[in-house]
């Protein structure tokens, strides 16, 4: 009986390893793109409508979930030209002067990290989110950033040409945005904001499609042609049982979806954090310390 007993739990421990490898082979597995329509079609991560819920004049939001898929993600929209719209960042360059005339920075573009949360509820923004990719200066909070970052006019790091950019400057009206492929200093003459990402996703309405298809977390923005509206897309992707992320196509999808015609990635993975009213939206709590952030309230 204990003989049999042993077979049986054996058997069955094969068989719960052998469907749980598979279910986890495909969630990790690489895809072609013909492979990722046909597993994952557009109709499972885009639904017929965006709801958008204000969150305040000229900003709202939108939460997506489908538990079949299964993939979680949230959306912000923001009217640039929105009367008393203030755009906040770190670090910025009061914060960065000030700690190098007190000598706590020693050398260019390192930064003491915050989280996007504590920036989101220190400065009370109605929306934050992360923003540039970083590699770590040392073993604790200190980062430097891996690309371009403008504040006010002041260049806090220097461009990466391998990558895009979000370029907000103020208007007559507010403020206007574009999307600058590659980051070379020309593209940053005369600039007030600019925040460096990784990969431009959607090009002028066309969903960029030269990527190698794997489900993490994301977190991106996009413009509409105008560039009078802004769009922030945060996926989330740290527990694959609950949302397994997407890939950078299906987020160009969703910009388009949106009303979009350019976007790109920012800094993704664990860093991806996205706060409504100094709160974090996510379903879990992210452990990362961002290296800079950009959030928006409106007076």
């Amino acid at each position: 009986m204990n003989k049999l007993l042993r077979k049986f739990i054996v058997l069955i421990s094969f068989c719960f390893l052998f469907i749980f490898s598979a279910c986890a082979s495909l969630q990790n597995s690489v895809l072609t793109a013909e492979e990722e329509e046909v597993f994952f079609p557009p109709s499972s991560y885009i639904p017929d409508d965006f709801i958008w819920q204000e969150v305040c004049p000229g900003i709202a939001f939108f939460d997506f979930e489908n538990s079949d898929f299964p993939v979680i993600y949230h959306a912000v929209r923001i009217q640039l030209e929105t009367e008393g719209l203030e755009i906040l960042t770190f670090p910025d360059s009061d914060f960065v002067e000030e700690k190098y005339i007190k000598g706590d920075i020693h050398e260019p573009y390192v930064f003491k990290s915050i989280s996007t949360k504590a920036f989101a509820k220190n400065n009370k923004c109605n929306v934050a989110m992360n923003l540039t990719p970083y590699i770590k200066a040392d073993l604790f909070s200190k980062r430097r950033l891996s690309g371009v970052y403008i504040d006010k006019g002041n260049e806090l790091s220097q461009p990466h040409d391998s990558y895009s950019a979000l370029v907000i400057n103020r208007s007559s009206k507010g403020f206007i945005a574009n999307l600058v492929l590659s980051q070379t200093p020309q593209a940053f003459l005369d600039c007030d904001y600019a925040f460096g990402g990784f990969f431009t996703v959607l090009e002028k309405g066309q969903v960029q499609e030269n990527f190698v298809r794997r489900y993490d977390s994301r977190s991106g923005a996009g413009i509409t042609a105008d560039g009078r509206t802004l769009y922030l897309l945060v996926v989330e992707g740290e527990k694959p049982g609950k949302s397994r992320g997407l890939s950078y196509p299906q987020c160009g999808q969703i910009f388009r979806a949106m009303g979009c015609s350019d976007a790109l990635e920012f800094d993704g993975g664990g860093s991806s954090e996205l706060c409504i009213n100094g709160c974090s939206v996510l379903s879990y709590r992210v452990l990362h310390r961002q290296a800079n952030s950009f959030g928006f309230k409106v007076k």
